[in-house]
């Protein structure tokens, strides 16, 4: 292998035949060329990490994932730039192996949920509000961004049975990814939130309500005009101008 490797390292033609040549016999060399490959990612140029993201992609699987996993451990930026590009050109693995990654000490996170990303259609929103709520804060939103994207109306449900978590910044993301579907039903499992003791539950809800079509629980909202904290009485003010109810004064008045 370290022939071949080699051999690439020094082409300045990637879709040369002779590259091509060596990237194929590499490729039939099989799971025991990954390591090898890997490490010459770190100072392969542009032309040689082309040819050997390809030798990585085709040769990884669920059996051989753990290779890569190491590399994405102990190898540097260039490592795991190189092995998240071969992992997001491949599926010949279990997408899960990338959830449990995640969770891996000192892996690079980055790099994983590049791959995650990049392969979003092949999760369930179940499988990844699991893999979030295991994940400190930078790696939540990333989780959430991605869910975000992948929720349909058939997740309402999913999401919404989580809206009485005790993960205050988890809540705070449901809130916001429900607030895509303008429906009635969304309002109804919203308006509980804007009873809860977090001031960050209130101003969130108030804030995914103000994107939401459709006519709001006017009562409801006059009465956060008196809550203990500004924001979400300033939050609770621009809803009611939003929604420009006519029956706004008489519920001030009341």
């Amino acid at each position: 292998s370290d022939r071949l490797i080699t051999q690439i390292k020094s082409s300045n033609e990637p879709l040369g035949a002779e590259t091509l040549k060596a990237v194929a016999k590499l490729k039939d060399l099989g799971p025991g060329a990954i390591e090898p490959t890997i490490e010459a990612l770190a100072d392969a140029d542009k032309n040689a990490t082309v040819a050997l993201v390809d030798v990585l992609s085709t040769l990884v699987s669920t059996k051989t994932f753990p290779q890569y996993l190491k590399g994405l451990v102990e190898g540097g930026p260039r490592i795991s730039a190189g092995i998240a590009w071969a992992l997001t050109s491949s599926r010949n693995y279990a997408p899960q192996l990338l959830l449990e990654a995640l969770q891996t000490k000192g892996v690079s996170k980055s790099a994983i949920l590049e791959v995650i990303q990049a392969q979003r259609d092949r999760f369930s929103v179940r499988d990844l509000l699991q893999a979030a709520y295991a994940q400190e804060a930078n790696e939540k939103a990333a989780l959430f961004r991605v869910i975000g994207e992948i929720a349909t109306v058939d997740s309402i449900q999913e999401l919404a049975s989580r809206l009485d978590g005790k993960d205050a910044i988890a809540r705070m993301h449901i809130i916001n990814i429900l607030s895509r579907f303008s429906q009635p039903q969304v309002k109804q499992l919203l308006m509980p939130q804007l009873k809860d003791p977090n001031k960050m539950i209130r101003s969130a809800t108030l804030a995914a309500l103000a994107r939401m079509d459709g006519p709001i629980d006017v009562p409801a909202i006059c009465q956060l005009l008196r809550d203990s904290e500004i924001d979400v009485q300033n939050r609770a003010i621009d809803l009611l101008i939003r929604a420009n109810d006519p029956d706004t004064i008489q519920h001030l008045l009341g």
